[in-house]
């Protein structure tokens, strides 16, 4: 099962995508870009239940999240996820400064 979140005078497509037990597994947040054949996708995120008995959303249940958005917090109905700050990289993977 699928649920459907458009507003083209928003610019907005989302979708939510659950599976056989009704566990959402799919959240997806994109926007339409000047270009009406084109969708940016701002945000997404896989949930992947190893049972039918792993709850929805757990902690230890892999997952997989892509956060292109520059909010720190986002509202989706009525829930309100925080989002966190990545990790500092280490030295070995930070830019090298303009010379």
């Amino acid at each position: 099962m699928e649920v459907r979140l458009v507003s083209w005078q928003d610019h907005h497509v989302g979708l939510w995508a659950y599976d056989a037990q009704g566990r959402r597994s799919h959240d997806l947040d994109m926007r339409l870009l000047d270009d009406p054949s084109r969708l940016l996708r701002r945000y997404s995120v896989s949930w992947h239940c190893t049972g039918p008995e792993m709850a929805e959303f757990d902690e230890a249940g892999p997952r997989i999240t892509v956060d292109l958005m520059q909010e720190h917090q986002r509202l989706h109905g009525e829930v309100l996820t925080s989002l966190r700050a990545l990790p500092e990289p280490p030295p070995s993977l930070r830019p090298l400064p303009h010379r």
